[in-house]
Formats: C-alpha cells, sequence, structure tokens
C-alpha cells in the first residue's frame, strides 16, 4: 500500500504540470485513440516506479531510505519544473555542475516552503510509517499484473517509442535516466579531458609572414554573450532601442546566426572547437581555440564574469585552463572586494594585458543576461519599468521583459565600453551569445529543454565583428572587413562560423578554412 500510494503521489502530482501540458496537446486532437495513449504514458511511469520499489522490500530500511530519496529529488525536479518550465537531461546536469557557484540565481524563498511540504512532510509519513511484510506470493502478483501491463502496451500501442518519451517527461524516470545519461556521456570523458592533444597535430596554422599582414602589438578579443536573443536588440529593429550605443558604432557588423546548444557548457565548447555541431563531442579530444592562439604565438587570457568553473573540472575551467591567465567571478569578487560585480569589471584586466604590448587572444566571458535579469545592471540601467525582482516564472510577462530589456541596454553599453577601450589599437572583437532565452512563450523559462528547435528565440543569438581604424588603414584587414560585410545579412550563419572566422579574420591560414565557414572569405 505504501509503495503503491508512494508511487501514484510521485508519478502524478509531481508531475501536474506537465500533465497538465501534455492532456491539453491530446485535448485539441480530439483522439479517444491518442487519449489513451496519453493516459497510458502516466501508468507505465506509475507501474515502473512500483516495479522498482518492489524490488527493494526485502529491506524495510532501504525501501524507506529510497523513497524519501525520491520525495526529495522529485521535489527538486517540480521546483525546476515550476520555476523554469524545464525537464532536466544530461547534458542540463552537466551544465549545472559546471555551474554551482550560480545556484543563488536559481532559487528563492519558495525553495524552503516546496521542500517542508513536498519532501519533509511525506517522507516524515514514511519515516514512522508501520511496514507489515507482504507476503511473496502478494508481491508475486503485482509484478506480474504490471509486467502484464507493460506487455499490453506493447501490443496496444507503440511501446517502445511511449516509454521512452513517457520516461524523458515524467519524473522520476525523467531525472533516474538523464542522471544516467550524465554519467554515461559527460563524467567519464571529463577525467579523460587531461590527456586531449593539439589541434596542430591535425591541421598547420601559420601566420603570414608579410610584416603588413602581421600588425605590431595585435589584440584579438572575443566577448561570449550571455543568454541574449537577438530579436531584443534594437540593431534588430526590436520596438524599444535597447541597442543605443552599438548602433552608433562604426565598422561594427551585426549578424543574426544560429546558436549550436542551449546551455552554456555545450554552446560554448562548441563555440571554442574546430568541430561543427553535426561531429560536436561534449568533451573533445582537441585543445581549444586558445591553445591555437597560444601556439600562433599570442599571449592568451580567459576572463570570465561568471562563477565558481575554477573550482570544478568542467569543460569551462579546461578551456580556460590552457590560457596563460585566466580567473572566474569568484576571484574577481575577491579582489574588488564586492560581491555585487558587473560585466565592465572584466575591461581593466583587459586594458593591462593590451599596455603590456605584443599580440595578445583574450577572451571576456561575460554574465550578460543571465536570469535575475534585474540583478545585470546598474541602478542607472532601470529604463523600462517595473522590472520583474523575483524569479521570472513569480512575475507578470511584461515585467519580466522589462527586466530583461533592462539587461540588454547594460550588455550594449559594456560591449561598447570594451569598444572604446580598443581605439588606437590594433584590434578585431567578435562578440557571439552562447544562447538565448526564454521569456514565458509557452509557459517556458530560461533556456529550455531538449524540445527547443533552432527557430525558437532561445536558439537565435546576435554575433558582431568590429576592426578598429587603425587596422583598417591596412588593405589586408580591409578586404577582410569587406568580405565579412557581405554576409551581415545570410541566415545561414551559426557558431560553426565562429572557430573559423576569429582565425581567419586575425590574418592566420590553415588548409582548414578551406570548408568556407570564415565570414572574412569571399
Amino acid at each position: 500500500i505504501l509503495i503503491v500510494i508512494s508511487s501514484i503521489f510521485l508519478g502524478i502530482f509531481y508531475n501536474f504540470k506537465t500533465i497538465q501540458s501534455e492532456f491539453a496537446l491530446y485535448l485539441s486532437d480530439s483522439s479517444i485513440l491518442k487519449f489513451l495513449i496519453f493516459s497510458s504514458e502516466i501508468l507505465a511511469v506509475i507501474v515502473v516506479i512500483i516495479i522498482f520499489f518492489l524490488t527493494l522490500t526485502f529491506n524495510k530500511i532501504l525501501l524507506k531510505s529510497f523513497l524519501i530519496l525520491a520525495f526529495f529529488i522529485s521535489t527538486g525536479y517540480l521546483y525546476v519544473l515550476n520555476k523554469f518550465g524545464t525537464i532536466l537531461d544530461g547534458a542540463m546536469i552537466a551544465n549545472a555542475l559546471d555551474s554551482t557557484g550560480h545556484a543563488d540565481e536559481v532559487i528563492d524563498y519558495s525553495l524552503g516552503i516546496y521542500f517542508f511540504c513536498f519532501a519533509f512532510l511525506p517522507s516524515s509519513l514514511i519515516f514512522f510509517a508501520k511496514i507489515s511484510a507482504t507476503s511473496l506470493r502478494k508481491k508475486i502478483i503485482v509484478s506480474a499484473l504490471s509486467i502484464l501491463f507493460l506487455a499490453a502496451l506493447q501490443i496496444s500501442f507503440d511501446a517502445e517509442k511511449m516509454l521512452k518519451l513517457s520516461f524523458a517527461q515524467y519524473s522520476p524516470t525523467n531525472y533516474c535516466s538523464a542522471i544516467y545519461e550524465y554519467f554515461d556521456r559527460f563524467h567519464g570523458q571529463l577525467q579523460q579531458a587531461e590527456s586531449r592533444h593539439s589541434l596542430s597535430e591535425l591541421y598547420k596554422f601559420s601566420r603570414e609572414k608579410n610584416q603588413e599582414k602581421n600588425p605590431k602589438n595585435f589584440n584579438v578579443i572575443l566577448i561570449i554573450g550571455e543568454s541574449l536573443r537577438a530579436d531584443h536588440l534594437g540593431l534588430n529593429n526590436y520596438e524599444r532601442n535597447t541597442t543605443p550605443y552599438l548602433s552608433k558604432i562604426p565598422n561594427l557588423l551585426n549578424y543574426t546566426i544560429s546558436a549550436s546548444f542551449n546551455t552554456t557548457t555545450r554552446s560554448v565548447t562548441s563555440m571554442m572547437s574546430h568541430r561543427t555541431v553535426k561531429d560536436f563531442v561534449d568533451i573533445p579530444p582537441e585543445k581549444s581555440l586558445v591553445s591555437v592562439f597560444h601556439e600562433l604565438g599570442f599571449k592568451t587570457y580567459w576572463y570570465s564574469a561568471q562563477s565558481s568553473k575554477e573550482f570544478s573540472n568542467g569543460m569551462l575551467n579546461i578551456m580556460a585552463s590552457e590560457a596563460d591567465d585566466y580567473f572566474f567571478r569568484d576571484r574577481l569578487q575577491s579582489s574588488l572586494r564586492s560581491n555585487k560585480i558587473y560585466d565592465e569589471a572584466l575591461i581593466p584586466y583587459m586594458q593591462n594585458a593590451i599596455k603590456e604590448g605584443g599580440d595578445n587572444f583574450i577572451v571576456l566571458h561575460s554574465f550578460g543576461n543571465h536570469v535575475r535579469f534585474y540583478e545585470r545592471h546598474p541602478e542607472e540601467f532601470t529604463v523600462f519599468k517595473p522590472e520583474c525582482k523575483l524569479l521570472p516564472a513569480s512575475c507578470p510577462l511584461k515585467d519580466v521583459t522589462n527586466s530583461y530589456d533592462n539587461s540588454v541596454l547594460y550588455t550594449d553599453y559594456f560591449v561598447s565600453q570594451v569598444i572604446e577601450s580598443l581605439k588606437g589599437t590594433n584590434s578585431i572583437l567578435f562578440f557571439a551569445s552562447d544562447h538565448g532565452v526564454f521569456l514565458g512563450e509557452n509557459g517556458v523559462y530560461a533556456n529550455g529543454g531538449k524540445k527547443t528547435s533552432d527557430n525558437d528565440a532561445v536558439k537565435k543569438v546576435p554575433m558582431f565583428f568590429y576592426m578598429t581604424d587603425q587596422l583598417l588603414r591596412d588593405q589586408f584587414y580591409r578586404k577582410k572587413f569587406a568580405a565579412a560585410a557581405q554576409k551581415t545579412k545570410s541566415e545561414s550563419l551559426s557558431h560553426d562560423n565562429l572557430f573559423d572566422s576569429l582565425l581567419d579574420c586575425s590574418g592566420v591560414k590553415s588548409e582548414l578554412f578551406e570548408r568556407d565557414l570564415s565570414i572574412c572569405r569571399k
């Protein structure tokens, strides 16, 4: 009885939002068959939960422990689902573990209420419940009936496809499969990450021998944006002028490109890898773009306003550690003795690197437009009011949009100030956002889950390319810039183009560029 009640509770109540949305979808179809399939999906999840817990009935303590654990993990899942409308998968777990320093950004006071009501109270009942042993005969009967039910589904419907869908969408089978996916795809690969080899073992990279094509004290700047979607830029005809600074900058080319993925770690890994989406792997066996520039004689830097990556072994930390000098938000907060850090705090470090002279490749990883948008900008950028001062799901959509657009205003200012700092130098700059963000479309917030398509706002992001006036005096770079200017209206650009473009636009030569992904090639 305890197992059946717990399984029904875990299968239905903790999936209420998903069931509600799926029910509306099947209801709109007005098909009895589709409704039966929908009902069978939920029943299949409950039956699988029952079968799992029945295997633990040989030990009461073990059974209670797993039931309590299931309620606590399901509560965390329920919180994420209700607050952000997203369903967990292996990639999201990897991204979350690589971003542990941002935990305070995605929780609010309601988390305590969630765990008290939906984890602590039912767990207390389970803990104090007196369990009397069930006969082996009854266990066999229940297990047999459960297996017969699953077998009936196999005969009646396309059960394999349906079960996969059920396990991907409904708790607790969802997060169990996500945890398995994480360990299968990411954890083992991370342990091998230190043995990655140089990309120059596969391709030759060289700089132009002509002195004119290798200007003195040459700087390549890459700003990695966070959660900036292209359709909220004034530059892209958004109804609000959210880019007043960038719209006045000459030599700035604006593109709308497709993000590789909808999570930070995978997208940034893709951006820094020569691999395209088609042959992408979560932990590439080759070193990143940072090492390519280092081997070409550039001094390399990775300065991040994002948090706590240096305390993990995730890909962002691995790529950053390839640089000659790198830090994350934690060290920035320590050195500035402040917890309130905005992206512009990275600029002085970039300026100091440039002042030292020589050729530099500098990555500035901004915090940009990450969730809790109102915390991403100083007070003077609160132009659109009222702002959402909570997690987005707790606010009216208009307030969420206001706070997001204010963060876009600040990103516009930040990028313009980086460009201002480059005046009088031989420099090129690329800006590309890792992914966009959902602002309540279809009840989804933040990055979304597996169901995102290439046409969703979360996948359409901006990319900027800039050259300083001093560099444009050089005919070689003027031609590069002119070729790039011809592609601003292209609808086929993506993160795949960034790796080749950064090197080719900098005057680097390689047979790799014959695949025509660089925007600086005619």
